[in-house]
């Protein structure tokens, strides 16, 4: 189940983002790390990995895949953060079963920011720097997990970076302290 809202006070900051409240239920999913260095070419592979395992073992693929982000991207540097693939499916699939370098994971459920851009992955910063300087703020949410998925709808069939639509899924709160970005977790989480 996904409820959508369409904020009108972003029209006027930026025509070049889309964000909306969103709701997500819980699902499992295909895991498989992605390396450091990754890149368009990482995603897509690792993309078609999953979704080959998936229908080799007859499971149903339930939503497009995800990317994800585990750290908290204003309070972690990069150094600190990490990142893996997502494919959301139902079925029968045990840990034992698994290809390697594949688990089980899950995508969490609850209240979610969906912020898309077409600046590609060097624009991911500047998302982020939006979604939790101005956005997050103004609506007095707070991220509450440290992880952010992440969609590419358009571009994967290319090798540019910048040519990549990315939208930005990230899992919030209510905050009743003004401009709080929240902690980060990530250590706690590891």
């Amino acid at each position: 189940m996904s409820m959508e809202f369409d904020d009108p006070w972003l029209a006027s900051v930026s025509a070049e983002l889309r964000v909306r409240q969103i709701r997500r239920s819980a699902v499992r999913a295909l895991r498989a790390e992605l390396p450091s260095d990754w890149n368009v070419a990482a995603l897509r592979e690792g993309f078609q990995r999953l979704a080959q395992f998936a229908a080799k073992r007859h499971l149903r693929v339930v939503e497009p895949p995800l990317f994800v982000l585990h750290g908290n991207p204003v309070l972690d540097d990069e150094s600190a953060r990490s990142w893996h693939l997502l494919l959301p499916v139902l079925g029968k699939v045990t840990a034992d079963a698994l290809d390697e370098g594949m688990s089980v994971d899950t995508t969490e459920g609850g209240a979610f920011v969906q912020a898309t851009t077409a600046s590609g992955l060097p624009g991911l910063e500047r998302l982020y720097d939006f979604l939790f300087h101005r956005y997050l703020p103004r609506y007095k949410h707070v991220m509450t997990r440290p992880r952010i998925f992440h969609r590419a709808p358009d571009g994967l069939d290319g090798n540019d970076p910048r040519k990549l639509t990315v939208t930005a899924i990230v899992p919030v709160t209510l905050s009743l302290v003004r401009g709080e970005l929240g902690p980060s977790v990530t250590a706690a989480a590891s």
